[in-house]
């Protein structure tokens, strides 16, 4: 118990000093000891996440879903995986949406509401993503993705005055990205020091935007250059869905 605890430990200052192949070792160090340990599971799905090794953080994470199968954030994670790299051989949008299902199952909070939102929309179910924003909306109304992506689907369909609009309201929730050695270690946390999840690990490269842009409210806000790059993305991905 004291050596797992050391090795956690070490790995977790490593992580945050951002050595990270340092700390992949430490986990599994730490992991040779209690392998069904539900935060050195996690921690070190995030730390391949972050060195691009998106298989290891997938094989981690299945790993965590089948010892801690009332794991949310297990099945967050996986979904994500599933959704998020289309270059990957892991994506697979109806795998993405059966592991936000069960994450909804376990905590119906908006975040796998607005999950499988992206879901649909990515599949070109338009009409059922704006209704699961709206739903995100209904249950959270500071959910900036919630707006903007609901935002996009206006513009798309030629409405940009209601995607002006939509943006407009994300607006005052927005924020810049933060520099990574400022943001809280952990949940309820507020020392400071380089994040156990970084924004780059829990960022969707492919549903993506630039939040600091949406946050600068010293700017007019252009929603044809903001949504643009969101649509180029999506394009190549769902050619013909999007525009």
């Amino acid at each position: 118990m004291v050596q797992f605890w050391k090795l956690y430990r070490e790995a977790t200052q490593r992580r945050l000093a951002g050595e990270l192949e340092a700390a992949a070792e430490l986990y599994r160090q730490a992991l040779a000891l209690d392998s069904l340990h539900e935060n050195a599971l996690y921690y070190l799905g995030n730390t391949y996440l972050e060195l691009g090794r998106l298989e290891d953080a997938y094989r981690v994470w299945q790993r965590l879903a089948a010892t801690h199968p009332r794991s949310n954030r297990a099945f967050m994670q996986l979904g994500r995986l599933q959704m998020c790299y289309p270059q990957s051989p892991l994506f697979n949008l109806e795998a993405a949406r059966a592991s936000f299902e069960r994450a909804l199952a376990l905590n119906k909070d908006s975040g796998p509401v607005l999950h499988l939102g992206e879901v649909a929309l990515l599949e070109g179910r338009f009409e059922e993503a704006a209704a699961l924003f709206d739903k995100v909306l209904a249950m959270n109304f500071r959910s900036v993705p919630a707006y903007v992506l609901k935002a996009y689907l206006a513009w798309r369909a030629g409405d940009r005055k209601a995607a002006v609009e939509l943006l407009a309201q994300a607006r005052p929730y927005a924020r810049a990205r933060t520099d990574a050695a400022r943001l809280q270690l952990e949940e309820g946390n507020t020392r400071t020091g380089r994040a156990l999840v970084s924004e780059e690990a829990t960022t969707c490269p492919l549903l993506g935007f630039d939040e600091t842009a949406l946050a600068d409210m010293t700017h007019l806000l252009d929603p044809d250059q903001f949504l643009r790059p969101l649509a180029d993305r999506l394009e190549r991905v769902l050619p013909g869905k999007s525009s």
